[in-house]
């Protein structure tokens, strides 16, 4: 039997992207291991973390509208970048523990 490690958010972390077809980037504790993306938008976007200037395209992680997602990012990522499949929206990352 597996188990599942709840989320554990690291207090203060939670930043937003303002989301568009344009990539955008914030970033994040490089220390923390994983991420949550909250994706408040009707429309897909894509996620990409990495260690300095990183530009988020079709090709990285999807995130569904209105869902949230825990990804590993590991341990020396320190930017989360986003970009939308159309329109806007606004993204939330933070960074924690856990989840997987």
């Amino acid at each position: 039997m597996s188990e599942i490690n709840a989320f554990a958010p690291g207090n203060g972390t939670n930043q937003a992207i303002s989301g568009s077809t344009t990539s955008s980037s914030v970033t994040v504790d490089r220390g923390a291991k994983y991420v949550r993306i909250v994706n408040l938008g009707s429309n897909l976007v894509f996620v990409r973390c990495g260690y300095g200037a990183q530009t988020a395209t079709a090709a990285d992680t999807p995130v569904h509208g209105n869902t949230s997602l825990v990804i590993y990012k590991g341990e020396d990522a320190d930017t989360v970048a986003a970009i939308t499949a159309a329109s806007t929206c606004t993204i939330y990352v933070q960074t924690g523990e856990g989840g997987g």
